[in-house]
């Protein structure tokens, strides 16, 4: 469902949508410094969903490389706990 809000990734007042990014994909944006935490979970509009999915797949060896060399296990504890938070929360319409 998308509604009309601030993005949490650009700011922007727009339509959005919650992203079904994985946790380790949500870490690996963090680590990148792509996204801040408080935009973990959170709806974003189309246009920086299809620049972070691009990104991801671009990047996708060095997504690799990290979780196999542990590099995002610490930012993964975050994205656990503030995706378990964001799930109860329903979106402002």
């Amino acid at each position: 469902m998308k509604v009309i809000q601030d993005c949490k990734c650009c700011g922007e007042k727009t339509r959005v949508r919650h992203r079904d990014f994985s946790p380790h994909a949500w870490a690996v944006l963090m680590h990148w410094e792509e996204i801040d935490a408080s935009a973990v979970g959170q709806p974003i509009c189309d246009s920086c969903y299809d620049d972070l999915r691009e990104l991801l797949i671009e990047r996708s060896r060095e997504v690799d490389a990290a979780m196999a060399h542990g590099q995002i296990q610490q930012l993964q504890f975050v994205v656990d706990q503030t995706l378990s938070k964001v799930r109860d929360t329903p979106i402002a319409s």
